[in-house]
């Protein structure tokens, strides 16, 4: 599926990672590359939903986590404050792979 995802044929890919999907349901990559062919095919808020459904699955996978935050600023109909929240979440949460802890670098010591 990712390899036709990556030559534009979107309608095989859908078939092959949907197949991958009912065959693998709890196998997470599966929903971060439908995020993915959602995303090329324009459909941004069904590849939100495969990007938190891959989170869902596999809540250290920093990949789908970035491409959800993509999603979000994308999205139309989505709040500057839901945007802000989630993006907070993520430094949180993967922040401490860059050495320093995110309250630090960002507002100073919490206290």
């Amino acid at each position: 599926g990712v390899a036709y995802t990556t030559i534009g044929r979107l309608t095989e890919a859908l078939e092959y990672l949907s197949r991958a999907a009912v065959v693998a349901p709890n196998y997470a990559e599966v929903y971060n590359n439908l995020g993915w062919l959602f995303w090329d095919h324009g459909d941004l808020a069904q590849a939100l939903r495969m990007y938190e459904r891959c989170i869902e699955l596999s809540p250290s996978s920093k990949n789908p986590s970035q491409n959800r935050l993509l999603a979000l600023n994308y999205l139309h109909d989505v709040s500057p404050e839901r945007v802000c929240l989630a993006h907070t979440a993520w430094a949180e949460r993967f922040c401490h792979e860059a050495g320093l802890p995110f309250t630090d670098w960002l507002f100073g010591p919490r206290v």
